[in-house]
């Protein structure tokens, strides 16, 4: 009897041992499954911050790109009054990039709106709202009827006119223009088309290059506060997440100082020069 019930209780006592097993076994599988989860989410949530601070990014570029372009068809109108032809078109030339470059940057910020509604969908509301962070954008169509006013004026000049065909071989095309009076015509008119949307999409103002650049520092130092001081609480963060929010904060501090130097730029009517930079 004693034999058997010694038995009985190896059998018991195994039986309890691989349930024991076999519940912590299960217990760490759904511990790591959990893991695995709330990894993937973070960094899920973590692509979508990125492409909110890219757009962020790109949006406080838009009043200082603007502002380019203003101070070089500045300059272009002072070289059509002292008859000075090369360097006339050169101004109109570099003030029809920079409005390029400024397209360019809405076309991004267009992408990046589309990205985050693609890639936040599956958050719900643990996704990142996409907010641009500014309160007013710069309004392109001064700039661009400026432009065109001045390549009109010129054009009417023959001796402005044949530097205009002289250089036609050696001029810089903008991508998508057959000559730089192409894009003068039209690029102006599909930026301050797709400025409005962008307005009306996320509620934003439009308003003069000035105020846009002062808003754009005031809103650039806010934000790099913001970001210092969620990276002083980010303790549980992972590296990665405290890494964007220090480069951010980084990047929000060179927009500011960059925007504050074009805000001189303009109150002074100077184009910047290598030493401003």
């Amino acid at each position: 009897m004693g034999v058997l019930l010694v038995l009985f209780l190896a059998v018991v006592g195994v039986l309890f041992y691989d349930l024991w097993n076999s519940d912590a076994e299960e217990r760490q599988r759904l511990e790591a499954e959990e893991r695995r989860r709330r990894e993937e989410l973070d960094a899920a949530i973590f692509r979508v911050r990125q492409i909110v601070s890219e757009a962020r990014d790109a949006s406080l570029s838009l009043s200082s790109l603007l502002a380019q372009a203003y101070l070089d068809s500045d300059r272009a109108e002072l070289e059509l009054r002292e008859r000075r032809y090369s360097p006339f078109w050169e101004a109109v030339e570099e003030s029809t990039r920079q409005l390029y470059a400024f397209d360019q940057t809405l076309d991004r910020i267009a992408s990046l709106k589309a990205r985050h509604a693609e890639q936040s969908s599956p958050l719900g509301d643990l996704a990142p709202k996409f907010q641009l962070g500014i309160k007013t954008l710069p309004d392109p169509g001064p700039v661009h009827q400026r432009l065109i006013e001045l390549y009109r004026e010129a054009q009417t000049n023959p001796d402005f006119a044949n530097i205009y065909e002289l250089r036609r071989n050696t001029a810089v095309l903008i991508k998508g223009f057959t000559s730089l009076g192409q894009a003068i015509e039209r690029l102006g008119d599909r930026v301050v088309s797709a400025v409005e949307e962008l307005s009306r999409q996320n509620q934003t103002a439009l308003g003069s290059i000035e105020d846009a650049v002062r808003g754009s520092a005031s809103a650039a130092a806010e934000q790099r506060t913001a970001l210092l001081a969620e990276l002083e609480r980010s303790n549980e963060m992972s590296e990665s997440v405290r890494s964007q929010l220090r480069e951010d904060a980084t990047k929000r501090a060179e927009h500011e100082r960059a925007a504050r130097r074009m805000l001189d730029n303009i109150q002074h009517r100077r184009r910047p020069t290598i030493w401003d930079s």
